[in-house]
């Protein structure tokens, strides 16, 4: 059971946590432009780091040894990937550290929202979650060269990427 959308009952606090939710799809579809899906998972230790020390900081939770140790030992794997990745670039590595960051600050911020929102149901959050992330996914699915073209060029650019994948 839940309640329908209402922007004073919830509606203005979700827009922040629906911006935190696609930006780092942004900053990995960047970083992917540079680098392999190997090293955005290495780069998700970093996320797991820095949202463990999020915790502490924000909620003063406190984890128990055996998390701080599989993170140390994830962070070690990752330092030891680093040492033979082979598709090194400055600027994926760099998009990767943001999308990286990025992540944390979502799970951080959504549990902060989360946590002023006792009444609504799990439900109703992922509800407003998702229903005002709409925009912003719609606009990261328009190519900007598709708005400002005709049909006659859409259709040329769609056999082209058709070519691309045969």
């Amino acid at each position: 059971d839940y309640n329908d959308f209402s922007w004073q009952n919830g509606g203005k606090q979700f827009v922040g946590v629906s911006i935190a939710f696609v930006t780092p799809m942004v900053f990995s579809m960047l970083a992917f432009k540079y680098v392999s899906v190997q090293t955005i998972v290495v780069f998700g230790q970093i996320t797991t780091a820095l949202t463990l020390a999020g915790e502490f900081a924000f909620f003063q939770r406190v984890a128990g040894h055996l998390v701080y140790g599989s993170v140390g030992m994830g962070i070690l794997g990752g330092l030891i990937y680093a040492t033979s990745a082979s598709d090194y670039s400055f600027v994926g590595y760099f998009w990767s550290l943001v999308y990286a960051v990025s992540m944390a600050v979502n799970c951080l911020y959504i549990k902060k929202i989360f946590n002023q929102l006792p009444q609504m149901s799990n439900f109703e959050k992922t509800y407003y979650q998702n229903l005002e992330a709409i925009p912003f996914l719609l606009v990261l699915a328009l190519p900007a060269d598709q708005v400002v073209v005709g049909p006659r060029q859409r259709l040329v650019a769609l056999e082209q990427v058709h070519d691309l994948r045969v």
